[in-house]
C-alpha cells in the first residue's frame, strides 16, 4: 500500500480546511504475500502483538490491511514514512498522533467490517467514522427501543423489510460515528440524540429536549460499496461546510 499522491503533501493538507477525506480499501483485495508482509513491517511492536493474538486468519487479515490503511493514509500528508507514525491515546480513549509533531493537528478515526475498512483523516477537527456491512443481522427492534430516539423509532415505523434494515443502519452507524467522535462511545450517544436527516444524506442532530447543537457538528452517510454504509461525524470548529472526498487505496 502506498501513499497515493505522497508528493502533494501541503495540497492535501490544505484541502482539509474545506474537505474531510475518508480512505477506503477492501481487504479482501490484498493477497500479495509480500505486500501482506510490507504491511506487518509497517506495525509497530504492539500493533504486531495485538495482530498474532488473533485466532483466525480472516480477523488478522482485516486488523492488518485495515491498520496499514491509517499509517498510508496519514503518510499522505506528511512526508513521513507509514512504519515512522507513533499513536496514543487519549484521556478520553481516542488514538491521537504522538510522532512526528507535525505543524498541524492531523485527526483520524478507523472502521473496519467484514468486506471494508474505512479511516477518516480531519484537521484540528475530533472525529469518527463507522462502517457497517448491510447484510449484519441483529435484534435490530430491540436495539431501537434501548438506543433510539421516539422520533427515530417512530420514523422506522413508517418503514418495512429493506428500508427498515438500511434506515437503523444509518442511525447506528451515525451514533458509533459520533461516540468515536467524542471519545466516549455510545454512552454519549444513547436515546438522548435524535439524528434527523438532512438534504444530500448529512444530518443534523439533536438532544432530547429537541434543541439542535447549533451546528457545532457535521454528519453525514453514505453508502460507499452497494454492500456497506458509512457514517462520519466531525466537531466544525474553524472549519465548516466540508465536503466529504473518499479515495480508495
Amino acid at each position: 500500500m502506498k501513499a497515493a499522491g505522497a508528493q502533494n503533501f501541503p495540497s492535501r493538507l490544505h484541502a482539509l480546511k474545506t474537505e474531510l477525506h475518508v480512505w477506503l480499501i477492501r481487504p479482501e483485495s490484498v493477497t500479495d504475500a509480500a505486500v501482506l508482509e510490507s504491511y506487518r513491517e509497517m506495525l509497530s511492536a504492539e500493533e504486531r502483538a495485538r495482530y498474532r493474538k488473533y485466532r483466525f486468519d480472516k480477523d488478522r487479515h482485516l486488523y492488518l490491511v485495515s491498520h496499514a490503511l491509517v499509517r498510508s493514509a496519514l503518510s499522505c500528508y506528511a512526508d513521513v514514512l507509514p512504519a515512522a507514525w507513533e499513536f496514543s491515546t487519549s484521556s478520553s480513549g481516542k488514538p491521537e498522533i504522538l510522532a512526528p509533531v507535525l505543524p498541524v493537528l492531523l485527526r483520524f478515526s478507523l472502521s473496519h467490517t467484514s468486506g471494508l475498512a474505512a479511516c477518516l483523516v480531519a484537521l484540528d477537527s475530533d472525529c469518527g467514522v463507522d462502517v457497517e456491512v448491510l447484510s449484519r443481522q441483529c435484534d435490530m427492534q430491540g436495539i431501537a427501543a434501548r438506543m433510539f430516539s421516539a422520533q427515530e423509532r417512530q420514523q422506522l415505523a413508517r418503514l418495512d423489510g429493506d428500508q427498515y434494515h438500511e434506515q437503523f443502519l444509518y442511525y447506528w452507524t451515525l451514533r458509533e460515528a459520533y461516540g468515536k467522535a467524542l471519545g466516549s462511545g455510545l454512552a454519549s450517544a444513547g436515546s438522548q440524540c435524535c439524528f434527523v436527516e438532512q438534504a444530500g444524506g448529512s444530518y443534523r442532530i439533536s438532544q432530547s429536549d429537541g434543541v439542535p447543537e447549533s451546528g457545532a457538528w457535521s454528519f453525514s452517510v453514505s453508502r460507499p460499496t452497494a454492500e456497506h454504509v458509512l457514517a462520519l461525524a466531525a466537531r466544525n470548529g474553524e472549519y465548516r461546510d466540508r465536503q466529504v472526498v473518499m479515495h480508495w487505496l
